[in-house]
């Protein structure tokens, strides 16, 4: 009974939104925007933006024969400081553009 709860719970507090890419339309869930994003708590932003690079490699790892973008990340505290940086520069863009955007600078390294 417990985990049903959990579970309903969960599923009325994930919101869907559309991230328009180069070439389609992608849904990402519960995702504000950088002006939003500057206000959150630190532990939530690192979650977030670790949990979405980890996807995004391990979907480029897939399609690309184990290449792995993510490898040459030395310390967490540099994603951090890049995604405020884009955050601030672009408060109205959503943070999955910004994450994209990292993403893209570290596998074009």
């Amino acid at each position: 009974m417990k985990l049903k709860n959990i579970l309903f719970v969960g599923a009325c507090l994930i919101s869907a939104s559309q991230v328009s890419t180069a070439s389609n339309e992608v849904t990402i869930f519960s995702q504000p925007n950088c002006g939003e994003w500057l206000e959150l708590t630190s532990n939530g932003k690192k979650k977030w933006l670790l949990g979405f690079l980890s996807g995004m490699n391990y979907g480029y790892s897939i399609n690309h024969k184990g290449h792995d973008p993510l490898r040459q990340v030395k310390s967490y505290t540099q994603l951090f400081e890049w995604m405020d940086s884009y955050c601030k520069t672009n408060p109205e863009r959503d943070i999955a553009d910004g994450g994209a955007a990292l993403f893209k600078e570290l596998k074009n390294k």
